[in-house]
């Protein structure tokens, strides 16, 4: 039986896998989301082979997408990314004001 650490020590993000906290939380909620359509293959197509199939395939698109999330954008990558996304482009100011307060 394998032993996986998960602690790494104080002020560190847990990890599993490669993958950092943001994207162990994004893998439990496409573990949910497949629970949630194997119940629902389970209970509107009466079929388990359906519903089993649904359920590796949410699962194992929800562990690759968080994987390859992980490698492109690291622990930190997409709070980065998207404030980068959120700074302006140009900033314009129509008067001198803040210019001649600037100390050298």
């Amino acid at each position: 039986m394998r032993i996986y650490r998960v602690s790494r020590g104080v002020g560190k993000s847990p990890e599993i896998f490669g993958l950092s906290e943001k994207f162990l939380g994004y893998l439990a909620l496409g573990l949910l989301l497949g629970f949630i359509a194997f119940f629902i293959c389970r209970v509107l197509i009466d079929s388990n082979l359906i519903g089993i199939i649904v359920f590796f395939v949410i699962i194992g698109g929800a562990f690759f997408y968080c994987q390859n999330m992980s490698i492109k954008h690291g622990e930190h990558g997409m709070a980065k990314q998207s404030a980068y996304q959120k700074r302006p482009r140009i900033l314009v100011t129509r008067s001198r004001s803040a210019f001649l307060n600037l100390k050298k």
